[in-house]
């Protein structure tokens, strides 16, 4: 009986461990092999080492300095730190989306205090990012994060669009012209963030 018992008992405990891995599945498997370049950095091979691990660990190192650069609002630092370990370590997720939070961080920080410092290659690296998170990160918060940094995106372009109009209306003015087009959003402040 105690052998029975046992028996079927080893034959469960394998079955369930069988099941575990196979049931594990892939973390973002489409979000690497892209062809684009984010850093023209070599990797550090006289620190961590020649190889796959070198590089990742490499990685795992940037993303953690990133992280700090992020949280003392040093973007710079942090886009490059970021963008480097996304370039050696292209299929993990977390690195897109630090990268992602630190380049709309950047561009949030310049258009708060003045509208012209809207930087539009900024603006596209964050579009890229983020619709990379949307379409290919296997974590649903990730995604909704990525929705909402979308529709900010969006609007802060918006504002900088509703800006030049305005300005551009003021220069017809100035010179006798008729305004081409009046504002959507006149005399509202745009930027609540």
């Amino acid at each position: 009986m105690k052998n029975k018992l046992l028996i079927s008992l080893v034959v469960f405990s394998s079955c369930l461990t069988f099941n575990s891995s196979a049931l594990a599945d892939a973390i973002s498997p489409g979000i690497g092999g892209s062809d684009e370049i984010y850093s023209e950095e070599k990797p550090n091979k006289a620190y961590f080492g020649t190889g796959n691990a070198g590089r990742m660990t490499e990685a795992s190192h940037l993303r953690f300095f990133g992280e700090q650069h992020l949280a003392d609002a040093n973007y710079d630092e942090a886009i490059k730190a970021l963008s480097k370990a996304v370039q050696l370590d292209e299929g993990y997720p977390l690195g897109h989306l630090m990268l992602a939070k630190a380049r709309t961080e950047k561009l949030k920080s310049l258009t708060k205090k003045d509208v012209h410092k809207f930087d539009p290659e900024l603006y596209s690296d964050c579009l890229k990012e983020w619709t990379l998170i949307l379409r290919h990160d296997a974590d649903y918060l990730e995604q909704v994060e990525a929705k909402a940094n979308l529709k900010a995106l969006k609007r802060i372009a918006r504002a900088y669009q509703e800006m030049k109009e305005a300005e551009e209306n003021a220069k017809n003015l100035a010179e006798g012209r008729a305004p081409k087009k009046k504002p959507l959003f006149a005399g509202r402040k745009i930027f609540g963030m």
